[in-house]
């Protein structure tokens, strides 16, 4: 068993290694790693001022009763709790793509088993059942950035816990978020990739006023685009592989794709108003000559 377990480390040193070499010549880098020990207090204010992706280790969520679940788990928990759940024999789900099913999560896992069809799901947490409550503590990722009273604060949900669920393959393609977002792996792997908001021409945003318009119309899902992408557009791109227990911070209006790696996956993000959106929101209402 010591020499499996050995082996086992060698190899997982010699993948690390090479992805991490894969990835500087691909022309990515790796989102920087830190320890939650080494964070200071504010956490708030570090985060804003870094402006950056970071991956947080050994942060409190992994005393959460949420750290423990998986996608079999909160299906024996939620019973008979019918989720809007996607699927196709496509990996990549578009907004508004592929057909809604309403299934049970212990159907769910019974149909991701066979391995015939890619599935999604995305939603408010709460939809799972008001157990989710007891184990969760979002309050750390509340950055509480914006006022209730403002006028933004007033027409838009200030703070958001999303959970997300899919099988191997899955991609939810580029787009960009406008809040703080706090994203924690439960259950399985994901990968990323990060660009900053510099690139939005070159990742051909929609316009404003499209339906899409937070998504990229570049396929940046195909490996052949993604991988010539930095050299040839010169934007920075970074990579970032979650596993279960880590925890990422995303920026507001920071460009993400991200793929499930593992078997299945079970991710919780913690959705938070920013400052930056909510001061030049009101631009786009204004009458300018």
């Amino acid at each position: 068993n010591g020499m499996v377990r050995c082996i086992h480390g060698v190899v997982a040193l010699l993948w690390a290694s090479w992805a991490s070499r894969y990835c500087e010549a691909a022309g990515y880098t790796e989102v920087d790693r830190v320890k939650w020990k080494d964070l200071p207090e504010n956490l708030a204010s570090f985060v804003v001022e870094a402006d950056r992706p970071i991956i947080i280790e050994d942060s409190p969520v992994k005393e959460w009763g949420a750290s423990l679940w998986s996608p079999k788990s909160i299906a024996s928990m939620s019973g008979t709790t019918m989720l809007p759940i996607k699927n196709s024999t496509y990996p990549v789900f578009h907004m508004g793509c592929c057909k809604i099913n309403r299934i049970s999560l212990s159907e769910f896992v019974d149909r991701v088993s066979k391995g015939k069809e890619y599935m999604y799901f995305s939603g408010p947490v709460q939809i799972l059942g008001n157990w989710v409550r007891r184990q969760l503590d979002p309050s750390l990722f509340n950055m509480r950035e914006v006022a209730p009273d403002s006028t933004y604060g007033q027409e838009n949900d200030l703070f958001r816990i999303h959970i997300w669920l899919g099988n191997k393959g899955v991609v939810t393609p580029a787009h960009f978020d406008e809040m703080h977002n706090f994203f924690v792996q439960l259950h399985g792997s994901k990968q990323f990739h990060v660009f900053p908001p510099s690139a939005w021409k070159d990742l051909k945003l929609y316009p404003k006023f499209h339906h899409q318009h937070r998504n990229t119309f570049l396929d940046v899902w195909e490996e052949s685009v993604l991988d010539s992408l930095p050299e040839k557009t010169g934007i920075k791109g970074y990579i970032a592989s979650l596993s279960a227990g880590d925890l990422m911070y995303l920026p507001p209006l920071w460009f993400h794709q991200v793929r499930t790696t593992s078997e299945t996956s079970l991710s919780l993000n913690v959705w938070s108003a920013a400052a930056v959106v909510a001061n030049i929101s009101g631009a786009w209402w204004e009458n300018f000559p």
